[in-house]
């Protein structure tokens, strides 16, 4: 097996995707000397014609897309239409790992494998939860998608009893205190205002020593896929809204960080109790903070939907998942049930070995394991998309003000069609 790993030549500007693509690059070399090529994200012909001559000169068999961007299938078209005699001579295998933009950018797919047939390249689709995998699923000729998770690098991401000692000392934060945490995006989709919501509850509740640590940037990204456009500063204007509707007493156990550097990350993540994420984003196919916090040993309460479901199948007894109601109006966890986990969490006593058991499912090596496996024994099916796909695509015109949005400005029955399998437990009761 010759193995080449291709990414996007500068970074992303999305940080999960920044260590997704680092990862996944660590993961392969960890059983094979990778060749590593980078493409810009124009992909230009000059380009992609030196990318496909440097494969055949290499005698690359085996091929990894790990990178969200640009779009691998203007490569493949292109290899397959001016390189079939070296594809007849050296076949190649593909691996397309599918990020959390599969549906946004399923025109491009659409694109470049509407008339595919599998016969000169083969293709292995690979998600990086279960309820995303059943998502890309149910728009192919032939399902097949394989599952691997997006790994965590152990040195970056792992528990410090010390770390943790200090950080709480910084924070002014007592002993018995319990201390709930979320990292990532404030957005409305990721419902921070529900977290919140479920904090004040626990408080009152309980009248505990606990505070509430929130970290990341505000996000105005409103709600595109039903055209709910959001100006800029409207976020932190419902903060602030919020924020201020608070009895002063709570208001006070609750502190934005603002956005934190990774190494502060895993201070917060070490220092915390539990990690909270009730979000219900559209792209929420896995969850790199909630896997982070695992890896640093951080029992985690999160919304049942999506990537984060899949936490829940690794790590049964320290993940507890929280229903979501699906409706044309938003998609929210149940408010009732997101109290009443705070309240059954309990303080941890063994991090380090929590932290040693995510390793086993999360953390590089334990990947590189299953995409060595992937690699030798995968089906590499892929036949092309249904007439389901298409009619997904056609949603994505220049011209539209939301792909998703019905008629009374809501959630489209088709979304609701197309993304109950991120909410749905039925299917995964059945094969448990």
């Amino acid at each position: 097996m010759k193995l080449a790993v291709v990414k996007k030549q500068n970074q992303s500007s999305w940080r999960s995707c920044q260590s997704i693509t680092s990862n996944l690059e660590l993961a392969y070399e960890e059983f094979s000397k990778a060749l590593t090529f980078s493409i810009s994200d124009e992909a230009t012909i000059p380009e992609l014609d030196r990318l496909a001559k440097e494969i055949f000169e290499n005698k690359v068999t085996h091929l990894a897309w790990v990178d969200h961007y640009p779009h691998p299938g203007a490569f493949l078209e292109y290899l397959k239409n001016n390189f079939s005699d070296e594809l007849q001579e050296n076949p190649l295998k593909v691996v397309i790992h599918i990020f959390g933009d599969f549906i946004l950018h399923s025109p491009q797919w659409f694109k470049h494998f509407s008339k595919w047939n599998g016969e000169s390249l083969k293709i292995q689709l690979v998600a990086a939860s279960h309820r995303q995998g059943r998502l890309v699923d149910q728009f192919l000729k032939e399902s097949g998608c394989e599952i691997i998770p997006f790994p965590v690098n152990k040195s970056e991401f792992s528990f410090d009893q010390k770390l943790r000692i200090s950080k709480r000392k910084s924070l002014n934060v007592e002993e018995e205190e319990h201390l709930f945490f979320y990292s990532g995006r404030l957005s409305y989709q990721k419902n921070i205002f529900d977290i919140i919501n479920g904090f004040c509850q626990f408080y009152k509740m309980t009248n505990s020593h606990c505070r509430l640590l929130i970290a990341g940037p505000m996000d105005d990204l409103g709600i595109p896929y039903i055209g709910k456009e959001a100006l800029e500063g409207t976020f932190y204007f419902h903060w602030e809204e919020c924020m201020n509707s608070l009895p002063e007493g709570i208001r006070n156990k609750i502190t934005y960080l603002g956005n934190v550097t990774p190494l502060e990350l895993k201070e917060y993540y070490c220092a915390a109790d539990t990690y909270l994420s009730m979000s219900c984003h559209n792209d929420e196919d896995y969850g790199m903070a909630p896997a982070e916090a695992l890896m640093c040993g951080l029992p985690c309460i999160l919304s049942d939907w999506g990537g984060f479901s899949s936490f829940k199948h690794y790590l049964p007894n320290v993940v507890t998942t929280v229903p979501i109601n699906l409706s044309q109006h938003r998609q929210a966890p149940d408010n009732l049930k997101v109290t009443k986990a705070m309240l059954l969490a309990q303080l941890h006593s063994d991090r380090e070995g929590l932290s040693f058991e995510a390793q086993r499912y999360l953390g590089i090596e334990d990947v590189a394991k299953k995409l060595q496996e992937l690699l030798e024994s995968a089906s590499f099916n892929f036949r092309g998309f249904n007439g389901k796909f298409i009619k997904l695509a056609s949603l994505f015109r220049p011209e539209s003000k939301g792909p998703f949005r019905s008629g009374t400005g809501e959630y489209s029955l088709f979304y609701q069609d197309i993304y109950k399998v991120y909410c749905d437990r039925k299917e995964e009761d059945d094969e448990r």
